[in-house]
Formats: C-alpha cells, sequence, structure tokens
C-alpha cells in the first residue's frame, strides 16, 4: 500500500466501497442462513423475503436519505468561510487567481 494510494480520494473511494459490500454480504449471508435452516428438517426450505421485508429495506433506505438530507440542510457543506472570502474578492474586484497557488493560511499582501 503506497503513500500515493492512500493519499487518492477516488482509490480510497474504491477501497471503501468494496469493504462496505463485503461487509453487508458477509451479514447478508448470516442472516439469510440463518432464517432459511429451521430447528426441524421437515421445515427446511429457502429464504424469500415477505412485502415486510421488503418494506423495511425501503424505509432504512428512506430514513437514512432523509436523515442525511436534515444534517446538510443545516450543516453546510461549503464552508462558510471560503464562501465568505470570496464573497469579499467578488465585491471588491479582486482577481482569486493570484491566490489559487498559496495554499490554506498564506498571508495576502497585496492590499
Amino acid at each position: 500500500w503506497s503513500r500515493r494510494m492512500s493519499t487518492n480520494p477516488v482509490v480510497l473511494f474504491i477501497v471503501a466501497t468494496l469493504v462496505w459490500a463485503a461487509m453487508w454480504c458477509e451479514r447478508f449471508m448470516i442472516v439469510v442462513g440463518s432464517l432459511s435452516q429451521g430447528f426441524l428438517p421437515s421445515i427446511w426450505h429457502d429464504f424469500r423475503p415477505t412485502w415486510v421485508d421488503w418494506s423495511l429495506l425501503v424505509g432504512s433506505i428512506g430514513l437514512f436519505c432523509f436523515l442525511f438530507l436534515a444534517f446538510l440542510r443545516w450543516v453546510p457543506f461549503v464552508p462558510i468561510g471560503e464562501t465568505n472570502h470570496l464573497r469579499y474578492e467578488l465585491a471588491h474586484g479582486r482577481s482569486t487567481s493570484r491566490d489559487a497557488g498559496a495554499g490554506v493560511g498564506a498571508q495576502d499582501n497585496t492590499r
């Protein structure tokens, strides 16, 4: 695992997605395996989800989406400090291109 790979957001997203999918599949196999195998051999059958199972899945996805959007409503995903700085620069007719390579926390001594 190289430093270049561990700092690349695309690679980290792909690895995180694969880990999440593998953990979900593992949990699915545990749950479905335990639900499809009864205690008596006469009642063994394959698990088939009912409308209740599907509605719980859709409801949990909907609840997650609702809570995520509510979180974005109260916590902005754009830093307010950067937005205010850009608004100040646009109001005073200053160019942002010279500050692009300055980095975070750089001093602007052009006033």
